[in-house]
Parts: C-alpha cells; sequence; structure tokens
C-alpha cells in the first residue's frame, strides 16, 4: 500500500501537481485516515482535543489540591482543651488503680 500511494505521489509531482492538490486527492480516495495531519472538525475533533482538555484540568485540579492542603494551618490545643486531656488522663490512672487492688 504504502509502494502504491509512494508512486502516485511520485506521478502527480512529475504531473506539476501542488502539494494541496496532491494532499486533496490522497484524502479523497484514501479516506482522511491516511492524511498525519487530520482536520480537527467533528468527532476527529473531539478525540485530539479531549485528552489535552482532561490533562490541563487535571494539572490545574492537582495544583489547586497541594494549594489549598500547603494553606491549611495546624489547629493549637487551647488551654481548656489541655485542662480537659489532664482529668481524662486522671480519671484513667484512677480506674485502673481501683481495678487492680485487692479487696
Amino acid at each position: 500500500f504504502a509502494q502504491q500511494v509512494r508512486r502516485e505521489i511520485r506521478k502527480r509531482i512529475d504531473d506539476g501537481q501542488t502539494n494541496e492538490q496532491i494532499n486533496e486527492f490522497l484524502v479523497g480516495r484514501f479516506g482522511e485516515d491516511i492524511d498525519l495531519t487530520p482536520r480537527a472538525t467533528g468527532l476527529v475533533g473531539l478525540v485530539w482535543i479531549l485528552p489535552v482538555a482532561f490533562a490541563v484540568v487535571g494539572v490545574f485540579g492537582l495544583a489547586a489540591y497541594f494549594q489549598r492542603n500547603r494553606a491549611v494551618q495546624p489547629t493549637l490545643a487551647s488551654a481548656s482543651d489541655r485542662k480537659l486531656v489532664e482529668q481524662a488522663r486522671a480519671q484513667a490512672i484512677d480506674k485502673v488503680g481501683e481495678s487492680g487492688r485487692d479487696d
């Protein structure tokens, strides 16, 4: 097939046809799949555009995710929080001490 296409291109060049004329002939005879740069219309356009669009959206999404996570400041415990933890620890120690007694 490739040799047939090469012969046809050589013949048309010898006949003095331009690149555009040769390209139109080949696309008309063999279909748009023969062209290395197909027209970006209809379904062919979606096939070329969608992967690029998904990649761009993905990059921006990851950038936003990392930016948001970097901006979150750690929450520090307040004095009342510390007091509650100490009370809970004291109660836990008391319960452990009571359960270990021999009465």
